[in-house]
């Protein structure tokens, strides 16, 4: 048998295996068989018991129980021919108006079933004056781990990944490093560790690339005085002008104050962390160190 071959450029190649990828990726028809023939291969069964890799069809009474019945969709058979001549790539089975196995799990990961709706995630600007603390933030726990709590792999794509995906609260578990600067990892276990600049660099690339809404860094701080000094250097000379290192606003010291709104804090990054109320001792002081405070916390 004659081996076919067909390119897909490397930086699409994952958006192709993602039928319903929020990239617009065109690609051949070519490439189209062989990506649904790929994706027939990797399909059995589904939740819903309906397991077609051993019939040869569905008829459009049993695809509308399934739509009726696991789908929750009320539908005429008028509908689910329509679903037929719409997603069976066979003309025979077409002309016989029935679902192929193929044609069935084109029908499941089209764009129309895709839970997730571009519309919903979109929003008006007047939903966004309200104060921060009126809204669920989408947030992550232990960031930079990849599996087990205890004895698993650290990892700083996983700060991309989440920021990309639309996640605006990231934790930062920091501990003292050995060589003056810190390390992330989930401390008093057997958890791998990573480059704390490497962190604040990949968030500053990563931040704002798919969404303008604010930043907060949760920081579970271990460290000491002069690492947590480097610390709010890095956050400086990084982030820059996207860090709330300063009031944007007339401070508000009434009863009623409220925090800005996600609108006043678009593309910006806030910290959470617990401020150190005492000065540092004398024998820090008298090292030049300068003071934690120097950087304020804004949330």
């Amino acid at each position: 048998m004659k081996r076919q071959y067909t390119a897909f450029p490397t930086e699409h190649f994952e958006d192709c295996l993602m039928r319903n990828s929020h990239r617009s990726i065109q690609i051949s028809e070519k490439q189209s068989k062989i990506y649904n023939a790929l994706t027939v291969a990797s399909i059995v069964s589904n939740s819903a018991g309906v397991d077609t890799s051993r019939s040869a069809w569905l008829s459009v009474d049993t695809v509308k129980e399934f739509m009726e019945s696991q789908q929750m969709q009320s539908v005429s058979e008028q509908d689910v021919t329509n679903i037929i001549q719409s997603f069976e790539p066979d003309n025979v089975m077409r002309g016989k108006n029935c679902l192929s196995f193929e044609g069935f799990a084109c029908f499941l990961m089209d764009q129309s079933n895709f839970a997730f709706v571009n519309e919903a995630n979109s929003y008006e600007e007047q939903d966004m004056a309200y104060p921060l603390s009126y809204y669920y933030i989408a947030s992550s726990h232990n960031t930079y781990l990849t599996g087990h709590q205890l004895k698993g792999e650290s990892s700083v794509e996983l700060y991309r990944q989440v920021l990309l995906s639309g996640c605006r609260c990231v934790e930062l578990d920091c501990w003292d490093g050995d060589d003056g600067y810190p390390v992330i990892y989930h401390g008093h276990t057997f958890t791998t560790k990573i480059d704390f600049l490497q962190v604040v660099k990949i968030i500053d690339r990563s931040a704002f690339e798919t969404s303008c809404l604010p930043v907060i860094i949760s920081i579970e701080n271990h460290c000491c005085l002069a690492q947590q000094t480097r610390m709010a250097a890095a956050f400086k000379s990084i982030w820059g002008e996207k860090l709330v290192s300063k009031f944007l606003f007339d401070a508000d010291f009434s009863d009623l104050s409220v925090l800005p709104s996600p609108l006043q804090l678009k593309n910006k990054i806030l910290i959470k962390n617990k401020k150190i109320i005492c000065e540092p001792p004398l024998l820090l002081s008298d090292r030049a160190v300068p003071k934690v405070t120097d950087i304020h916390v804004f949330i």
